[in-house]
């Protein structure tokens, strides 16, 4: 910039043809400005119109202007006149970017590239920041292992727009050739090479990735991964050097080489506690610990303990206890160590102020009644955590953070509670088809959070030649923001199975719930519905009181402890809940029966959440248990029985197919003739079984997780059971596959189910479609 300023004064000097000096400015005149106005630039300047002219003056005039950064050329003329001299300021503006865009791309996202530069538009072009800009994407791209990765700047104008484009050449992906493993005796180099992420290149390292080369990745977390294997194996001094990389000649391939030091495996020893005592009860923690005195000494579940005593701190107001684990060889046994907790308790500290942010539309009571602690309590860590996942299992936000600040001066702690709204109302309408149904059409409408109160509605409609559905549903959480909960329903049903049975049912239900405990509650429901069936006579045969009013009372109890309320989203946790109903004439029902019924979920992540594609898998087990019983000298009713098959209970088998049945003859309006005819000659009725069991077992992978496309492996069993009768071996049982779309219009259902042990009269195969919440 030097010697540019100073060949600028030289071409000044020449230009002068005589002294100009002690000559009046009559006026100062900008050229070559676009985006600066003419006053902006003339602010820069120290000389001004009827001074005298000033060679030293206008030179740092000059200096002034092009040290401003906004001009790639500066110059200064001058013009004589007969009332002095003009001086003409030439200006070159930079470049004014006012977007930035990326080509090329296609394994790098444009937000990591964005993230990884200095450069925000709009800006002005800067030589220097943009070659700094095209290092940072190429080590950004070297430490994801594209070492043949190319960048090209490019400035397109459109209009007085401006963007500066980086043509990205992202080049061939170096793959992981070879892992080795030097040092290791206890451990083999294959089930090393298991526990770190990166992997050797194979053919599936399309779907992976892990047989790509990433220095980051392998510095940073496979060399920790390595050391916690040995640490939790009892080898407690382990050190693994940084691994050695080298490149093949045409760098498409790396071989990476791990030196192990192992040391000794050590047992645990003596476990003791030392500093800020005030809660500690040796004898209870130790038999609480995973650590135990005579075990094989292991560092991860060293961690799980710290955490334990940080917790016990942590409910009396402690929010930053700090606990270091420290162990030595013990005195007594050379290969064992003494573990010692020292604890530094710190300060008490109290709720401060607390805010939340990011509720657009969701009011802020609806969030503060979730809350397990107020401004000014005493800190209790575990009412905090439990505050955070209170509104992360709301469902109404995408993402939930609790931001601290602390004051330790003041002995407070203010939380700032940021939340992300997600999209809680939904429309779809459409065609359906199964093997069931037919073509039919289906529509429904529901929006949680209604108002930003937390009310979820919904109602749906279904129209098929097997089923005519519709249904209404409103719940209001929290009833004037009591723990109190109200559950409001109706629907008009008429449900026909693949016999030609009609069963129509109109009503509702009201509902009271209140939580009883952590992830206990407890509801009461009424139920008032009409029952009408469309083989009156033959019902009539078997079950008489089957038709009219029926009025209901039942009482439920649920343990719910699944990570999120949506049915569809669980990975974690599990749902039980404990149902008994009574119909009685004491209600007004023309129906009287008593029923037991219990449902139950668990949810876990077979895989460790770090691998790509089985990380996300969700494996579920399902268990459901129904009982019915007639009372009051009358018969249990045709429309409360069990009979199981279809998309929601045993798939493999027809909507309603499975269990007893009888031969009957059936008219033309579906009614019986009351005669007994040969099996050739009549319809089978599904009567159904008092008693019911279904197992349903579901392992559900990522196919295109941004699409939300899942696939599912499912194996169903069960049966319903007559009375006096519940032979657990006289089950049926299916397997099969699907794919589940998580769509913004609801969970949609393709699934082929296939009966293990098939009939002479069912399909060997049978396909399912459903839209709605799986089972």
């Amino acid at each position: 910039m030097r010697i540019f300023l100073l060949f600028l004064v030289f071409v000044f000097s020449l230009t002068a043809t005589r002294d100009l000096n002690a000559q009046a400015i009559a006026d100062i005149k900008i050229q070559g400005n676009e985006r600066l106005t003419t006053e902006a630039i003339l602010q820069y300047l120290s000389t001004a119109p009827g001074q005298e002219f000033v060679r030293t003056q206008i030179r740092d005039d000059l200096r002034t202007l092009y040290n401003t950064g906004l001009f790639k050329d500066v110059r200064i003329d001058v013009e004589q006149v007969p009332q002095g001299l003009i001086l003409i300021v030439v200006v070159e503006e930079k470049d004014y970017i006012q977007a930035l865009e990326f080509r090329g791309l296609a394994e790098i996202s444009k937000s990591d590239l964005e993230k990884a530069l200095n450069l925000k538009p709009p800006f002005l072009w800067d030589d220097v920041l943009v070659r700094q800009s095209i290092d940072s994407i190429r080590k950004f791209y070297r430490d994801k292992g594209f070492y043949l990765v190319t960048v090209r700047p490019e400035i397109v104008v459109e209009g007085t727009r401006k963007r500066l484009i980086f043509e990205i050449d992202e080049g061939q992906r170096v793959v992981v050739q070879k892992i080795y493993f030097q040092g290791n005796k206890a451990l083999s180099s294959q089930l090393l090479k298991d526990s770190i992420f990166t992997q050797e290149g194979s053919f599936w390292r399309g779907l992976s990735r892990r047989g790509f080369f990433d220095e980051d990745l392998i510095i940073q977390i496979d060399t920790r991964r390595v050391q916690l294997e040995y640490m939790k194996r009892g080898y407690a001094f382990v050190q693994v050097e940084s691994p050695s990389i080298t490149f093949t000649p045409d760098r498409a391939n790396v071989l990476i080489s791990f030196r192990v030091e192992e040391g000794e495996r050590f047992n645990v020893a003596e476990i003791s506690f030392s500093g800020d005592l005030d809660f500690i009860d040796a004898d209870e923690l130790k038999k609480i610990f995973q650590t135990q005195k005579g075990r094989v000494w292991n560092f991860l579940k060293i961690q799980e303990d710290v955490q334990k005593i940080q917790d016990l701190y942590g409910d009396q107001g402690y929010a930053y206890v700090n606990v270091n684990p420290v162990w030595t060889i013990s005195a007594q046994d050379p290969l064992a160590l003494d573990i010692d907790f020292r604890i530094d308790k710190g300060s008490l500290v109290h709720f401060g102020s607390i805010d939340v942010i990011g509720n657009f539309e969701t009011l802020d009571r609806v969030i503060r009644r979730e809350l397990e602690f107020s401004e000014g309590e005493l800190f209790n860590v575990s009412r905090y955590r439990k505050s955070q996942r209170n509104l992360e299992k709301l469902g109404y936000f995408s993402n939930v953070k609790f931001i601290q600040k602390d004051l330790l001066a003041e002995g407070k702690m203010d939380v700032l509670i940021e939340v992300e709204e997600r999209q809680t109302g939904s429309f779809n309408f459409g065609a359906t088809f199964s093997s069931f149904d037919r073509f039919g059409v289906q529509g429904s409408l529901s929006k949680v959070n209604l108002f930003g109160r937390g009310y979820d509605v919904s109602a749906s409609a279904m129209f098929s030649s097997a089923r005519q559905i519709f249904s209404a549903y409103f719940r209001n959480p929290r009833v004037n923001d009591s723990q109190y909960s109200l559950t409001v329903q109706a629907f008009n049903t008429e449900v026909q199975s693949i016999d030609a049975t009609k069963i129509q049912e109109r009503g509702g239900s009201l509902s009271v719930g209140r939580p009883i405990a952590e992830n206990w509650r407890v509801a009461g429901t009424y139920g008032l519905k009409k029952v009408d069936i469309n083989i009156k006579d033959i019902i009539g045969t078997y079950f008489p009181d089957s038709l009219g009013l029926n009025s209901s009372l039942s009482f439920s109890v649920t343990r719910d402890t699944l990570n999120t309320r949506q049915v569809f989203f669980p990975t974690s946790g599990s749902y039980n809940e404990f149902s008994t109903g009574l119909s009685s004439k004491f209600f007004g029902s023309a129906l009287s029966y008593w029923t037991l019924n219990y449902t139950g979920k668990k949810y876990l992540q077979p895989f460790d959440s770090d691998l790509p594609f089985f990380g996300s898998s969700v494996l579920s087990f399902g268990l459901r248990a129904d009982y019915i019983r007639g009372i009051e000298g009358r018969s249990m009713p045709f429309n409360e029985r069990f009979v199981p098959g279809g998309i929601y209970s045993i798939r493999g088998h027809l909507f309603r197919s499975l269990g007893p049945s009888v031969y009957a003859l059936f008219g033309p309006s579906g009614s019986g003739a009351g005669v007994e005819l040969s099996r050739a000659a009549a319809e089978k009725v599904r009567l159904g079984g008092n008693k019911q069991l279904i197992f349903n077992l579901e392992y559900l992978f990522d196919i295109f997780r941004e699409a939300g496309i899942k696939g599912v492996l499912f194996f169903d069993m069960g049966n319903t059971f007559v009375e006096r009768d519940f032979k657990l071996w006289n089950t049926r049982e299916s397997a099969g596959f699907g794919f589940r779309w998580f769509s913004p219009l609801g969970v949609i259902r393709f699934e082929w189910g296939i009966p293990i042990d098939r009939r002479n009269d069912e399909d060997s195969i049978l396909f399912d479609f459903s839209i709605g919440a799986p089972f």
